[in-house]
């Protein structure tokens, strides 16, 4: 389980919302997209205001970090605990569906 920055009952979510190039979406595997999302110190640096997020991703990933290029169109979106989402992406730039938003037929 990837640790979460939670606070006031929501999570965390960083979503590069910019085109170009993703961020979760450019993860290697589910771990890594799940890091990408979710990464407490990920967090602490969007609040920061921090642009080089390199050595950060580094110290998370070691030799094996993903594509790091939407970082600077990097918001935090709070989602309520334990609610379900999608990330969808077009052209790099990403977005945030809840399951309970979907409309789904079931035949």
């Amino acid at each position: 389980m990837v640790e979460k920055f939670i606070k006031d009952g929501h999570a965390a979510v960083i979503i590069s919302y910019g085109y170009g190039l993703g961020w979760s979406t450019e993860a290697y595997d589910d771990h890594d997209r799940q890091t990408m999302l979710f990464h407490p110190l990920f967090v602490e640096v969007i609040e920061k205001g921090v642009k080089d997020v390199g050595p950060i991703a580094e110290e998370i990933f070691g030799d094996d970090t993903p594509c790091l290029g939407g970082w600077n169109g990097c918001v935090i979106e709070w989602v309520p605990v334990e609610t379900q989402f999608i990330i969808d992406e077009y052209d790099g730039a990403e977005s945030l569906t809840f399951l309970s938003d979907l409309n789904t037929i079931t035949a």
